[in-house]
């Protein structure tokens, strides 16, 4: 196979162009000593026989509709029809492209989204993580803004910066370190805090982490120390309540003596504070889910309305903690301080 003749487009992405590409469309005849010697593979399955352009992503080379590219791709649309009249060539030969901001993988991963059969399963039901992932580069990276708008909410579905939304059932959490690269290559800013408080919930450590930074590792730890001194001291300082009912008129004992404070239960909900101190957003959720016995349905309203706002509270002061907010700062103070 001849060698390829390559020059700079006017978008920076090189254009090749072969003199004959019969090559690539050949049938299984071709010599091996035609496929051993070419250093260019086409694509098994995006080979399109009435494809009108060639894209070259790293050694794969896909054969693909120009139209069905510059519809959907703004970088394409530029790269294409910009440089449509430089294309044509009395020889009939098909321009290439050589696209080198994304990898084939995530090519690949890309023009299957773009299928029909599999763009209907994908929007009855995400595809796997790392499918995701691929197709929110590679939309990112070639300006694909519908596909990358799908992918960003198929993230933001597990790992939403909204509080209404917080969950820890879904299997992609175990994805958060790659999601937080996720959020500052493709700039998905919205499930960053959710993605790096899931790395601060679970117990272990994030060293072997290959997506965090040392920074991220140092913010990790201060932000537990954070969170874990904020949970002690809202418990610790916590009072009992009154009943908040008007006392009844009728003779006898109350039949609610109002809520307690959480460490006035100890010993029997130790191992609740202990657990709940790396996770105070699970905490108070599970604390105003518990059945709590003996005492009134007003007054547990009244205690889950007060755990909802600590809640909201530590929820904001993230943003400050993960440097989210530029401006904010949080002070972090020891816990041991306000117990004097």
């Amino acid at each position: 196979m001849s060698d390829l003749d390559t020059f700079a487009s006017p978008t920076g992405v090189k254009r090749e162009y072969h003199e004959d590409y019969d090559a690539y469309d050949s049938s299984p005849v071709t010599s091996k000593r035609a496929r051993i010697t070419s250093p260019l593979t086409r694509h098994p399955k995006f080979w399109d026989p009435y494809g009108d352009v060639i894209i070259r992503v790293e050694k794969i080379m896909f054969k693909l509709q120009a139209i069905n590219l510059t519809r959907q791709s703004k970088y394409f649309d530029r790269l294409i029809n910009c440089s449509k009249e430089t294309s044509q060539h009395d020889d009939g030969s098909l321009p290439v492209y050589h696209v080198t901001t994304t990898t084939a993988h995530d090519f690949e991963a890309l023009l299957t989204a773009t299928d029909s059969d599999a763009l209907v399963s994908y929007l009855l039901k995400c595809p796997p993580f790392h499918v995701v992932a691929s197709i929110l580069r590679v939309s990112t990276a070639l300006n694909f803004p519908k596909l990358r708008d799908y992918a960003v909410n198929c993230l933001n579905d597990v790992w939403s910066d909204d509080l209404e939304k917080f969950s820890t059932t879904s299997k992609w959490l175990e994805h958060s370190p790659e999601a937080i690269h996720l959020s500052r290559r493709c700039n998905v800013p919205s499930i960053r805090k959710r993605a790096m408080y899931e790395l601060v919930r679970k117990s272990g450590s994030c060293e072997t982490e290959v997506h965090l930074t040392k920074a991220d590792l140092v913010m990790l730890s201060r932000v537990k120390d954070a969170i874990n001194n904020e949970w002690w001291r809202y418990m610790l300082r916590e009072k009992s309540n009154a009943c908040v009912k008007e006392p009844s008129r009728l003779s006898g004992p109350p039949a609610c003596l109002g809520f307690p404070a959480m460490h006035l239960t100890l010993p029997r909900n130790a191992e609740f504070l202990i657990q709940r101190a790396r996770d105070p957003i699970s905490g108070y959720k599970d604390a105003s889910d518990a059945p709590w016995k003996a005492i009134c349905d007003s007054c547990v309203e009244a205690k889950r309305i007060e755990w909802r706002k600590e809640r909201s509270r530590i929820w904001m002061m993230l943003d400050g903690l993960f440097e989210l907010t530029e401006g904010t700062s949080v002070n972090i103070v020891n816990v041991k301080l306000l117990l004097i």
